[in-house]
């Protein structure tokens, strides 16, 4: 898999293909867009359907985007038009990644296909404050991409700025994210086809097993890895006892996808990619960046979430009293999309699961052996000369650990192994395993 996303790369990646949806030239990088000029633009708005028949772009200056991307290439694009438009003036405008890794990654795990497809037939009219895509094509062959999005004008904040970690923003942020999952709940969404999502247990994500096991000895050699957190007090015995957990981690993956959490993950709910108090709006939040997306249990995202977001000091101040929030919220939810499923306001029962409190926390406990491998992973290919890169990856280890250990997940493990977990007990069948012979295909309207 690997060696053919390499050749595909060097065949193809520096061809400039048509695209395949609107079967024309598009920019590939922040300077085509200035040399494919006004004119282009026009045209491509037209054809979108998003600008005015009797307007035109007149002028496009384009500016480096200052956060940069690590699996995309990005610029800001600011357009005037000949007549009144309801078309933005301000756009993001995001590309394939112009660097070789990411460029292999990103082919692989057909990251750039999965973001276009979301914004191109999803993200228009789903429940949460999205970025709204104006223009964007696709290449197959070559996997060049071009998406114009409006500019989202608001507060965007790092996630390792523990300063930026208050309980009102990761309220709002599992309050999204509670609307999410039960949006996506099964892998699906009423009226639209999610196939081009794959699940954790398949594909590309199969890689993360071996690639974690490679770069596991690294990542505890504190010579070849500044980003090993301190509280690591014993590197060997650590590194022995994820490596057992590693070793169970194709069956944590077929457990993950039968889980009655099932959903659509995003992938990377940092706060990075949450955007707060829309300027002009009543909107306090919104989320960006959906080239992570994976079905699976919504664990996944709650994991990660806590790996990057969550200091040990907050979590034991405020993250009990957050999870039951979240879990209700859920419940909320669920009434509402998916109300032939979830019919007691009281109780949060399916026609086939009781949920618990109790069978989320384990879940997520077994979560943070993917979140883990993640991290193990990142820091398996980290630049020891970039302070920045040191400091997140550091970030991320130290946090990661925290809840580890806080959730007992080495311990969760055993249990898993011995098939006594919750919802192994229970031998639930998740909503994706009793529809997956109808995966293809868009949920019936008539859910709603």
């Amino acid at each position: 898999m690997a060696l053919q996303a390499v050749c595909g790369i060097l065949c193809c990646s520096g061809c400039k293909y048509n695209g395949n949806v609107m079967h024309a030239s598009y920019p590939r990088n922040p300077k085509e867009v200035s040399t494919m000029g006004a004119k282009w633009l026009t045209d491509a708005l037209h054809r979108a359907g998003k600008l005015e028949d009797n307007v035109t772009v007149t002028s496009i200056k384009t500016e480096a985007n200052p956060d940069g991307g690590l699996l995309g290439d990005m610029c800001r694009a600011f357009v005037e038009y000949d007549g009144e438009t309801t078309c933005t003036k301000n756009f993001m405008v995001k590309f394939a990644p112009k660097e070789f890794m990411p460029q292999v990654t990103c082919r692989i795990f057909k990251l750039g296909w999965h973001e276009f497809m979301w914004y191109k037939d999803i993200a228009s009219d789903y429940p949460i404050r999205i970025p709204q895509m104006l223009y964007g094509d696709f290449n197959h062959r070559s996997t060049q991409y071009c998406m114009f999005f409006e500019l989202i004008d608001a507060e965007f904040l790092r996630f390792d700025n523990t300063e930026n970690i208050t309980y009102e923003r990761i309220d709002l942020m599992l309050k999204l994210l509670a609307k999410h999952h039960a949006t996506s709940w099964g892998g699906q969404i009423v009226g639209k086809d999610t196939s081009f999502l794959s699940k954790t247990n398949e594909g590309a994500s199969l890689m993360l097993i071996p690639e974690s096991k490679k770069h596991l000895k690294t990542y505890f050699n504190v010579s070849k890895n500044p980003a090993l957190p301190k509280n690591v007090t014993s590197p060997p015995e650590m590194q022995k006892k994820l490596g057992e957990c590693f070793n169970a981690f194709r069956d944590i993956m077929d457990f993950d996808v039968k889980s009655p959490w099932h959903t659509i993950n995003h992938g990377d709910p940092r706060m990075d990619n949450f955007f707060f108090n829309e300027k002009g709006t009543d909107n306090k939040i919104g989320l960006l960046d959906w080239q992570l997306m994976i079905k699976g249990s919504a664990t996944q995202d709650l994991s990660w979430f806590m790996c990057t977001n969550l200091t040990k000091a907050f979590r034991l101040e405020h993250w009990d009293g957050l999870l039951e929030m979240y879990f209700n919220e859920l419940h909320k939810n669920l009434l509402v999309t998916r109300p032939k499923e979830f019919t007691d306001s009281e109780n949060f029962v399916s026609k086939t699961h009781t949920y618990s409190l109790e069978q989320l926390k384990e879940e997520i406990g077994i979560g943070h052996i993917g979140s883990a491998a993640k991290i193990v992973i990142g820091c398996g290919g980290l630049d020891t000369n970039d302070p920045n890169n040191i400091k997140v990856m550091g970030h991320m280890s130290v946090n990661a650990f925290d809840h580890m250990e806080l959730d007992q997940t080495m311990a969760l493990v055993k249990k898993f192994k011995a098939g006594t977990l919750i919802g192994q007990k229970n031998n639930t069948t998740s909503t994706y395993e009793s529809n997956k012979s109808t995966e293809s295909k868009s949920v019936e309207m008539s859910e709603q």
